[in-house]
């Protein structure tokens, strides 16, 4: 909603509190709007399920950071309205402008993968498998996903995952490490590549 129409529509409430309780005003307000009104609150309903979260914050509707622009790129309100669930997806913002643009992202360029899936109504996290395929659904990009393995088939030590943990990631660039994630209970853990804590002094 632009400015000038708010101030229009609250100038005309006030105008109407005058005259008549604040309940009838409100009525009478709807009734002189009723069509326009009908799509602000649909397009206001939209916004409001899709909050942005950092790790600590709730980011601020015109917050300086990415999270927003990008949610609005990829028609998150939109979707998620047309979703109807209750969810709250959880990932990771790569780019130009972010932890040093490690996945070498062109100037300007900004993207969001998606790793997990948190449904809120039923507090519990969906599976990996369901959580890619709701992301194809809505159209989004997931994690790169390796394969889907037995742990015990690929390594027995910690050292062997170790070694997997180098490579190449988005964009051909060395990875910081690799994510395992069971299919059973979604519980995770991570193997950060020894090359890229020297190679970011970390």
């Amino acid at each position: 909603m632009s400015l000038s129409k708010f101030r229009e529509i609250t100038n005309a409430l006030e105008e109407l509190q005058k005259k008549v309780p604040q309940g009838e005003a409100v009525e009478q307000l709807m009734a002189m709007s009723f069509e326009e009104r009908s799509w602000i609150m649909a397009k206001d309903r939209a916004l409001e399920l899709c909050k942005a979260f950092s790790r600590k914050h709730d980011l601020a509707e015109l917050s300086d950071g990415k999270f927003r622009p990008v949610a609005y790129d990829n028609e998150l309100p939109r979707k998620l309205a047309e979703l109807g669930r209750n969810i709250a997806i959880q990932g990771e913002l790569c780019g130009s402008t972010v932890s040093q643009n490690r996945e070498g992202f062109a100037d300007g360029q900004h993207q969001f993968f998606v790793f997990r899936i948190f449904n809120i109504d039923e507090q519990m996290a969906l599976y990996p498998k369901e959580t890619e395929r709701l992301v194809e659904k809505l159209g989004l990009k997931h994690v790169p996903v390796n394969r889907y393995v037995r742990l015990h088939a690929i390594a027995w030590y910690h050292d062997d995952l170790l070694k997997r943990a180098g490579g190449l990631g988005i964009n051909g660039k060395p990875r910081e490490g690799l994510v395992f994630e069971s299919t059973k209970d979604g519980r995770c853990f991570e193997m950060i590549s020894n090359n890229n804590l020297l190679r970011n002094r970390e």
